[in-house]
C-alpha cells in the first residue's frame, strides 16, 4: 500500500473516531457541576494524533472535524429535509435524556 494512501486512511479513521466520541459525549447525560461543561472526548483523538503523528497532522485532523461538524449543523439548520442524516456532532437527545 502506498504511504500516501495509508496516511489518508489513518486521517479518515481518526476523524471518524472523533465523530464517534463526540456522539457518545452528546448522548450521555454527564453532569460535571456546571451547565454546558463537557468532557471533550473528541479532543482525545486530537491528543492521540498529536502524540503519534505530530503537530500539523493533528491540526488538520482537528480542523477537519470542526469544519465537518459546522457544515453538518449549517445544513441541518437551513433545510432539515435536504441535509440527509445528521452528523455525529449534531444529535437530538431523546426526551428521557432532557433535563
Amino acid at each position: 500500500m502506498n504511504i500516501r494512501t495509508r496516511r489518508v486512511a489513518v486521517y479518515g479513521l481518526l476523524i471518524a473516531l472523533a465523530f464517534v466520541f463526540g456522539y457518545i459525549e452528546r448522548i450521555l447525560p454527564i453532569y460535571l457541576g456546571a451547565p454546558g461543561v463537557k468532557l471533550g472526548l473528541a479532543n482525545l483523538v486530537t491528543i492521540l494524533s498529536l502524540y503519534v503523528l505530530g503537530l500539523w497532522p493533528a491540526v488538520w485532523i482537528s480542523l477537519a472535524r470542526i469544519l465537518l461538524c459546522l457544515w453538518g449543523n449549517v445544513l441541518h439548520s437551513v433545510q432539515p429535509g435536504w441535509s440527509g442524516p445528521k452528523p455525529a456532532c449534531y444529535v437530538d437527545l431523546p426526551p428521557f435524556f432532557s433535563f
